[in-house]
């Protein structure tokens, strides 16, 4: 149970880490009125 718990933080991290890196290559490759849009909607949903 609690090395299940531990690795199960650690997950979590690595997908924020994922998730961040995932957001900056989107926004290399879209163009910025279109990543303006998905932001927003992204906010929004939060």
């Amino acid at each position: 149970m609690r090395t299940n718990e531990i690795s199960g933080n650690r997950r979590k991290a690595s997908d924020g880490r994922e998730l961040r890196e995932f957001w900056t290559r989107a926004k290399r490759h879209m163009s910025r009125r279109d990543f303006e849009k998905l932001r927003s909607a992204a906010i929004i949903r939060q």
